[in-house]
């Protein structure tokens, strides 16, 4: 209480003058105080809102990522249950049965092969070429693979021979589970 009584008498004691001066002193110090304040919490706050924007997009992300490997798995466990109904499927034998029943006559080397598709499954490739085929025959070869569910067509190629017979190749697939991972 000692202390305002002095600062009081010290300000009375004051001129006009010096009085003036020292109170826009004071005054234009804690405006810049505020001034500072205003602009240090501004700044803070759209540092926030940009961290909190990011972490949205973050969280947005991981939201799809989560989707999708929630797809993923219904699609594995949609292979794995088309793959334990056909354990006994040969994609080579498949193939040859094809070929018999749609007259058709490969070219040569139509070896299957195998790559690593995942921890879960291999994809078993097989490419084969013909040629001197009509469109509607490649149409019906194409349908007749869309029907047989384990074959998917991984590629597809098609070039103009002459005037009504075109050359095409194609490379289906099928995947085989794993050792391991049989019985999930």
């Amino acid at each position: 209480m000692d202390f305002i009584i002095k600062v009081a008498t010290y300000l009375n004691n004051l001129p006009k003058k010096q009085f003036q001066k020292l109170l826009l002193i004071v005054i234009v110090s804690a405006f810049m105080v505020i001034i500072g304040m205003l602009y240090f919490i501004h700044s803070k706050s759209i540092e926030y809102a940009d961290q909190i924007k990011k972490l949205e997009n973050l969280s947005n992300k991981a939201v799809l990522i989560l989707e999708d490997n929630q797809k993923m798995e219904v699609e594995a466990l949609r292979i794995q249950v088309i793959l334990d109904q056909n354990k006994e499927f040969n994609i080579k034998s498949y193939f040859e049965i094809f070929c018999q029943q749609n007259s058709l006559t490969p070219n040569q080397g139509w070896e299957p092969r195998t790559d690593e598709l995942n921890e879960r499954f291999d994809e078993i490739l097989l490419s084969a070429s013909f040629k001197s085929l009509t469109t509607e025959k490649i149409v019906k070869i194409v349908e007749d693979f869309y029907k047989k569910e384990i074959i998917y067509i991984k590629s597809m190629s098609i070039k103009q021979e002459s005037e009504k017979k075109v050359s095409f190749e194609i490379t289906i697939a099928t995947k085989a589970i794993k050792r391991g991972f049989e019985t999930r």
